[in-house]
């Protein structure tokens, strides 16, 4: 199931100039803000040093976009950045890895 549209949601510079050009893949055409609105809810528990998901950008919501196969953080009304999920280089990466291989496994091709 899909989330519902949010009105007002907007890119940062961050997520819509450095990092979407690079970790969207696959359909490169859509924008962050429609491959938001069509994303899965994702949960991944705050804080960057406890749960079961350490490392992770501080964040309202998060959404699995499968199209692109990114992941979306919403902070407030605006989309602060993603992660490639084909492309993990980084401890941030990893545990976005694993937060979607616990909710979405049909998504990762392992």
């Amino acid at each position: 199931m899909s989330a519902t549209y949010q009105p007002g949601i907007q890119s940062s510079h961050h997520l819509s100039e450095e990092r979407w050009p690079g970790r969207a893949t696959l359909t490169r055409d859509v924008d962050p803000e429609t491959a938001w609105y069509r994303a899965h809810p994702l949960d991944i528990p705050q804080g960057y040093t406890t749960g079961a998901y350490p490392r992770l950008p501080e964040h309202d919501e998060a959404r699995i976009d499968p199209d692109t196969r990114t992941v979306l953080f919403r902070r407030s009304s605006v989309l602060v950045t993603c992660f490639d999920l084909d492309r993990v280089d980084t401890f941030h990466g990893h545990a976005v890895r694993a937060a979607v291989r616990d909710q979405y496994p049909e998504v990762l091709h392992e």
